[in-house]
Formats: structure tokens, C-alpha cells, sequence
């Protein structure tokens, strides 16, 4: 009886989650999620009204944090490398009227698009994104201390009666896939530069 009334208190997301959280905390609008197994720390669900008079309706604005812990392959620390990773960004936005397809492009105009380019070519992702449907995801480096991978995704209009299960895993899924491309890219980009260092030096 004591187990149901628990499970009761839990707010929707993190029922229907269930063995993919560790612990969970609200602080204001915000729910923040610390997973068990994935590819980010901290998941943050904000919930934010539109501006739209007597509407029970509001947006998501989710906000994953993905560290990166740094291999002696690539040779440098998380302040030489976080300088190299800063031109990187990816925004993936939504176009399509029946059938929406992901686009996906840089966050400033003269930014780098290998990330872009890399994140463009997984179909898991793909699959994920057609399904969700978001507005519009942010994939930016920042660092504090270390390097961390910082996945926004903005969803809305939402109401409580869309809150499924599937619907929570999925947008779940997509962002534990977007940490892990994020990861997989900047390894990827500082082995190579270790190599074409190395190749530099015995040339």
C-alpha cells in the first residue's frame, strides 16, 4: 500500500521512465531527471506556458548535459581542447507539411557543419526525430571544468493528455542518441588530429 501511494506522488515522466531513473528532483518548473544508464548526467524538462490567454497548453524545453571524459588518445586537455570544439554546433530543425523530415544545419552562420554532417547520417536518429517531431534541437560544447555536450530540444504546443509513454521514452531516446553522436564525433575528431599530428612530426 505504502509502494502504491510512492509510486502515486511520482510524476508522470518518471512512471513511465521507471528503471531508466536513478533519483529525480523539481525545482520550480523544472523537472530534472539523473538517469542510471545513458550518455548525459542531468536531463532537465522545463515547462513553460505559451502566451496564450486561459491555454492549459505549454512548451518543453528539455535540456541534456553530456561530459565528456577525455582519452590519452587524444593528447590534450579539456582546456586545449574545448577552444577546437567551440566552432562546432548543429541545429536541427523540422520541414514538411504530412511528412516532416529533420534538417539539419549550424547554430551560427559561419560555424563548422562536420558535426551537422555526422549527426545527419545516423538513421537511428532519423527514426527517432520523425517520430518526436520537435521544433527545433540545439547541440552546443561548453566547458565547466570538463567538456560537456549541451542537447536542447523545444517542443510545443504540449498538454498533459500527450504525456504517453511512448511519447516520454521516445523523446528520451532522442536525446540519449544526440549525447551519444556528440560523443562519438568529438572522439572521432581528436583522434584524427592526434594522427595527423603524428604523422606531422615523423614526416
Amino acid at each position: 500500500m505504502h509502494a502504491a501511494r510512492s509510486e502515486a506522488k511520482k510524476p508522470p515522466i518518471v512512471q513511465y521512465l521507471d528503471e531508466k531513473v536513478r533519483e529525480y528532483t523539481r525545482v520550480e518548473n523544472c523537472l530534472v531527471i539523473y538517469p542510471k544508464n545513458a550518455h548525459f548526467e542531468e536531463l532537465r524538462i522545463y515547462s513553460e506556458p505559451l502566451q496564450v490567454p486561459l491555454s492549459a497548453e505549454y512548451k518543453w524545453r528539455i535540456v541534456a548535459k553530456g561530459s565528456l571524459d577525455l582519452t590519452e588518445e587524444s593528447a590534450r586537455t579539456p582546456e586545449e581542447t574545448y577552444p577546437i570544439l567551440e566552432r562546432f554546433g548543429c541545429r536541427i530543425t523540422m520541414k514538411g507539411a504530412l511528412f516532416r523530415k529533420p534538417i539539419f544545419g549550424t547554430v551560427n552562420e559561419d560555424g563548422d557543419r562536420d558535426l551537422a554532417l555526422f549527426v545527419e547520417r545516423d538513421p537511428v536518429l532519423d527514426r527517432l526525430l520523425r517520430k518526436l517531431k520537435p521544433d527545433v534541437v540545439y547541440m552546443n560544447p561548453t566547458y565547466e571544468e570538463k567538456i560537456i555536450w549541451l542537447v536542447t530540444l523545444i517542443k510545443g504546443p504540449i498538454n498533459d493528455t500527450m504525456l504517453t509513454r511512448s511519447k516520454i521514452n521516445n523523446t528520451y531516446e532522442t536525446m540519449n542518441r544526440l549525447c551519444e553522436l556528440a560523443k562519438e564525433f568529438t572522439q572521432g575528431m581528436l583522434s584524427h588530429l592526434h594522427n595527423e599530428e603524428w604523422r606531422s612530426k615523423e614526416s
